[in-house]
């Protein structure tokens, strides 16, 4: 028997990953059209994307090409093009070519051909051509899009023009006829990279239609998909990533795409993204909504007809309405709920439940109009329990991704609701996944280990490095001891400090023996700081500042403003409108002015998504305003969306992380945008909290867990202990704090990590446990007989000593800093003296 081991989803943005995986299959199962319409809703943004197919191009007699209801311009200008390639003679039987310059020459056919090398990598081969002004996000995209079908096992390859230029085309100028032959060759290159089975990615601005046009003519069976970056030339003006504008506006770059030289846009891409001043990643961009929905993960894991593929089998009606299945145009089979009378109509599978697993759950949901919150829910022995919620769309296919665990061991029916009971609810790629507390807990290991290699959001916690010891004549020395001890890990960890610590040196010792990062709870807040209106008082906030900055801890400014109507002041409460605005301006200049550049990031609008009383007194967007202001006043740093149940509470309707993802784009263009996860836990479902993060990592924008605590109850240590070492675990998670500041003879605090002696109680000796084991003390190790000795270190800053048995030299400590690495290793040489 063959035992097969299943391994929980890597920790990864919502992108086409493990857990979205493109569509690029055998050409034999697949039709060109469906592929080209998965490439195309792939890249498309829902409202962004204008698809359009091109008339098809036909193979003439005498390897002549022409166009289909193409102008006569166009026509011409490619029959000119071909001629060269008319001329043939037949030689002993073998038919002779002349292609341009080239004469008597024989195209060699091979008996394995394009479809025989697309079968081997499991793809179909073409060419997606990217163009658009210099500036307007080509680049980018492309290598997106790379890298996410690299990460579901597809073979792709980027010719950028840049990169080009540096090898094939470095003889080639800006000139309209340079430009042309540099267009020509990599469109021949691409063809070769398309007829060899791979997905070539060519990103360049190519600004004239004729020479795009001869590339997709190069194509056969419609394998060029041609996608327009629609950038407005004053925003990639206003970018100006390499500069290159300013120096064609000063007139010391000739011929510049743009300025002084015609941009022509495509007439008939089959994909073109707008710019709607809207900032969005490519990666978000890019798995909105496809076209048609991808496999299910892990094959549906537990669930019955997953696919669709055998009728209803499986699955049942739940409520009153109607279920079906039916059929797309492109042959894909899902199921429908319609003729609903009630949220919960849809359908349902019955099965069981284990309370000590953890599910991981995902769907790809559609509704037949508009836009509408769909939820993934599951009846338990317990009660009720959201998986997750997507808001799904008409003609297009959105992913649900979530998870849960249950209280209690029995039978559980999984099945989804709306409140928008005038829409049909469509479902395909079902999945509901078990993994044992072993299978999540080793994958959290991995995952520390692991090199993502995906942004610069996106890292590994820790790095192989090897030790190489030689004696003075660098010939190896075997049997050396390399002793590491580190002096400060990289990963801020920290917790929320009260104005207590500034004169009790108990507490003062215990928080700066461990943690490395803080957060005021109160003292920075506007009711803390000007309690009576015009008379500010910044002596405590200041004193903490103060104290942070001499022991070397960085700070979270919390917060500028707060929504909640409950901690407003009276005197802010009783202003009218102007008198508020005022009031306001004031107090978002005064703060961010006082302690600009001596915080790390920035709560600007704290629980903004949950509340709105800035909002519904100042009416209009205020919070995008008070961004823009605050970005003014501190440029250099991040500004944090600050919210709760994100990852807490899969039932909070209102904090879904898509409409965090909305949130952010919301403001994204008012400076450095971070995300500010709070974390105020009861019972945490950590699959959903994974699910959570992995659609915020999409934003490719740091994300710090802000606020972590558990309510009190026997597993508060337990529940404590598990959420961190998630967060930990996610290379998307950029630091933690908790929400544990100290004050004495006070009981009524969520979680407290210590009793008023500062001795540690169970949550205490988690947060120590974990900081230990993220933090080691010392590392010893002896060299092999090569003089290597190898380790995995936690990124930050180390003493490295080494020393040796027959050596009587003293020893001599070495400075090591361990960081991310885009290789999978360093190697530190150390010579020691006889």
């Amino acid at each position: 028997m063959t035992a097969i081991s299943i391994r929980p989803p890597l920790f990864e943005p919502l992108r086409l990953d493990s857990s979205l995986k493109l569509g690029f299959i055998s050409a034999s199962s697949e039709s060109n059209a469906a592929l080209d319409q998965k490439i195309k809703s792939w890249l498309g943004f829902s409202g962004l994307a204008r698809l359009k197919f091109l008339p098809p191009v036909k193979a003439m007699e005498e390897s002549r090409l022409v166009y289909e209801n193409r102008n006569q311009d166009n026509a011409e200008a490619l029959q000119s093009d071909s001629n060269d390639l008319a001329a043939k003679s037949e030689t002993n039987g073998v038919m002779m070519s002349s292609i341009g310059k080239s004469t008597n020459i024989v195209w060699q056919e091979c008996s394995i051909g394009k479809l025989d090398r697309e079968k081997l990598l499991g793809q179909k081969g073409c060419v997606i051509w990217i163009t658009g002004l210099s500036g307007s996000g080509k680049s980018t995209l492309a290598c997106a899009l790379s890298q996410a079908l690299h990460s579901t096992g597809k073979l792709t390859y980027i010719l950028d023009g840049d990169n080009v230029r540096h090898g094939l085309n470095k003889d080639l100028g800006f000139k309209a006829e340079d430009r042309a032959e540099n267009i020509r060759r990599i469109g021949e290159v691409a063809k070769l990279f398309a007829d060899a089975g791979v997905i070539c990615i060519a990103s360049l601005i190519s600004p004239y239609r004729r020479d795009r046009d001869a590339c997709r003519a190069l194509m056969p069976d419609a394998n060029f998909i041609e996608v327009f970056m629609n950038v407005p030339l004053e925003v990639c003006e206003a970018r100006d990533p390499k500069g290159l504008y300013k120096l064609a506006r000063a007139g010391k770059i000739k011929g510049f795409t743009g300025i002084d030289d015609p941009y022509e846009p495509p007439l008939n891409c089959e994909i073109e993204i707008r710019h709607d001043g809207v900032s969005a990643s490519p990666n978000d961009m890019a798995r909105r909504c496809l076209a048609e929905p991808l496999k299910p993960q892990y094959g549906g894991g537990i669930l019955l007809n997953s696919e669709f593929n055998h009728g209803l089998r499986g699955w049942s009606k739940f409520g009153p309405g109607k279920i079906e299945q039916r059929v797309s145009k492109g042959g894909n089979n899902f199921i429908v709920a319609h003729s609903r009378k009630e949220p919960y109509d849809s359908f349902s599978q019955k099965l069981y439940m284990k309370k000590e697993l953890l599910y991981t759950f995902s769907a790809w949901i559609q509704v037949s109009e508009g836009k509408a919150p769909v939820t993934a829910v599951f009846k338990t022995a317990a009660g009720f329990m959201n998986a997750g919620t997507v808001r799904a769309e008409a003609g297009c296919w959105s992913m649900l991704k979530g998870g849960l665990t249950v209280n209690v061991s029995g039978p559980a029916e999984v099945y989804f609701e709306s409140k928008n009971i005038g829409v049909e609810i469509w479902v395909d790629s079902v999945s509901l996944q078990p993994f044992t507390q072993e299978q999540w807990r080793s994958h959290q290991d991995e995952s520390i280990e692991k090199n993502h290699q995906v942004n610069e959001f996106m890292q590994a916690r820790k790095t192989r490095v090897r030790f190489h010891v030689a004696n003075p004549d660098g010939t190896s020395l075997a049997g050396a001891t390399v002793s590491i001890s580190i002096k400060k890990a990289s990963f801020p960890f920290g917790c929320a400090i009260t104005s207590s610590i500034l004169n009790n040196v108990a507490y003062q010792n215990w928080f700066t023996s461990r943690f490395s990062v803080t957060v005021f709870q109160n003292e920075m807040k506007w009711y803390s700081t000007e309690k009576i209106q015009g008379k500010e008082d910044y002596s405590v906030a200041d004193a903490m500042v103060a104290f942070a900055k001499k022991n070397g801890i960085p700070i979270r400014g919390h917060n500028i403003l707060w929504d909640d109507p409950h901690y407003q002041l009276d005197w802010v409460s009783s202003l009218g409108q102007d008198q508020l605005r005022a009031a306001v301006g004031k107090r978002v200049s005064s703060i961010v002015t006082r302690y600009r550049g001596q915080v790390i990031g920035w709560d600007v609008v704290n629980e903004n998504m949950h509340f709105n009383f800035f909002e519904s007194r100042l009416e209009g967007n205020t919070s995008t305003e008070v961004f823009q202001t605050a970005h003014n006043l501190d440029p250099n740093t991040p500004m944090f969306i600050n919210e709760y149940n994100t990852i807490e509470d899969s039932r909070d309707p209102i904090v879904t992380p898509d409409k965090y993802l909305a949130k952010l784009r919301e403001v994204q263009n008012q400076g450095p945008t971070a995300i500010g996860l709070e974390g105020h836990f009861d019972t945490p479902n950590i699959p959903y909290m994974r699910a959570s993060i992995d659609t915020l990592a999409a934003a490719k924008l740091p994300i710090w867990l802000t606020e972590v605590d558990v309510d009190q109850g026997p597993n508060q240590a337990t529940f404590l202990e598990e959420i961190l070492r998630e967060g930990h675990a996610h290379p998307a998670v950029q630091g933690m704090l908790m929400w544990a500041g100290w004050e004495p003879n006070v009981s009524n605090y969520r979680m407290h990590l210590t009793d008023d002696n500062f001795k540690n109680l169970p949550t205490g000796d988690v947060v120590d446990k974990l900081i230990d084991e993220w933090r080691p003390a010392n590392i010893a190790g002896a060299t092999n007989k090569d003089g290597f000795f190898e380790v995995s270190l936690f990124h930050g800053d180390y003493d490295v000593t080494v020393s040796h048995p027959l050596r009587n030299s003293s020893m001599r400590t070495h400075s090591l800093k361990v960081v991310p690495q885009t290789v999978n290793e360093n190697t530190f040489h150390v010579k020691i003296q006889a």
